[in-house]
């Protein structure tokens, strides 16, 4: 399973998706804390239109725009799956240079003023593999940015630095890359 959220109407929102490779019982449920709040919880409902159960959830203004999604889906044989991920939204100047980091700090992106056409804001979020192939290391984790409004016109191109994980680099096999 895999859970994403992206910015909704000037950041006071979250739209919430989740998938999953395997037939469930019922929708996922999600769960969201945002920083120093009780969770609030939001069933996903089915969308064939995207392949995802999607949802939305009200963030508080007055609050950190940082938190976590947790979302736990039971399948039809009896297994229940579980994905959590911490989220951050950032407001974005279109008339500023912003750089924007991960809770976790592994990623970074850097945007140059002008990129995007408006004020928007801006998500990022640590996800987790659906299916990795056999033998492979992974150097990091995926990453999902999300941004609102949902297709901005951009400009020009930003910077995505990723911090790889020095254990995880220590079993890379000079020459496999």
């Amino acid at each position: 399973m895999t859970v994403g959220a992206s910015p909704l109407h000037g950041a006071n929102a979250l739209f919430l998706w989740s998938r999953t490779n395997t037939p469930l019982a019922g929708p996922p449920v999600a769960r969201v804390w945002q920083h120093g709040q009780e969770p609030l919880t939001v069933t996903l409902g089915y969308s064939p239109t995207l392949g995802y159960f999607i949802g939305r959830v009200e963030l508080d203004p007055e609050r950190p725009m940082v938190g976590t999604v947790a979302v736990a889906a039971r399948s039809t044989g009896g297994d229940t799956a579980r994905m959590s991920s911490q989220f951050v939204v950032y407001p974005v100047d279109a008339e500023s240079r912003e750089y924007l980091t991960s809770i976790d700090g592994r990623v970074r992106l850097a945007l140059p003023a002008g990129v995007v056409s408006q004020n928007s804001a801006l998500s990022i979020m640590a996800s987790a593999y659906l299916q990795r192939p056999p033998g492979l290391v992974p150097l990091s984790y995926p990453y999902h940015i999300g941004i609102s409004p949902a297709s901005p016109e951009l400009s020009g191109t930003g910077v995505l630095t990723f911090y790889l994980d020095e254990h995880r680099m220590s079993r890379v096999v000079p020459g496999s890359a």
